[in-house]
């Protein structure tokens, strides 16, 4: 917004001092970098995870965040169940996901 506001100042200012075709080549740059739009792609995933042995539980949060890194930018994510194997130390989480893909 501060960048915006800043441009359409700078427009508003150029706008009365410089005349021609100096001018109109600006203004058109300005008004590109004014309006200029942003497309972000987001993505919902559910995905099921199997952690690795001995996954303690503060390392559980960077471990899903690794996961979900190789799929795109995580913006927001959830554990939904998580289910233990009685052989293993290994666990199957249910992970719902909203990636930015870039």
């Amino acid at each position: 917004m501060v960048r915006r506001s800043i441009v359409i100042a700078l427009y508003g200012a150029l706008n009365t001092l410089i005349f021609g075709k100096l001018f109109a080549w600006l203004s058109a740059k300005m008004r590109s970098l004014c309006f200029k739009s942003f497309s972000v792609k987001l993505m919902f995933r559910r995905m099921s995870l199997i952690s690795p042995e001995l996954l303690p539980a503060n390392g559980l949060r960077s471990w899903v965040l690794d996961q979900l890194r190789r799929e795109g930018e995580p913006l927001r994510w959830a554990i939904t169940s998580i289910d233990r194997s009685p052989e293993t130390s290994r666990a199957v989480l249910e992970v719902e996901a909203v990636l930015i893909h870039s």
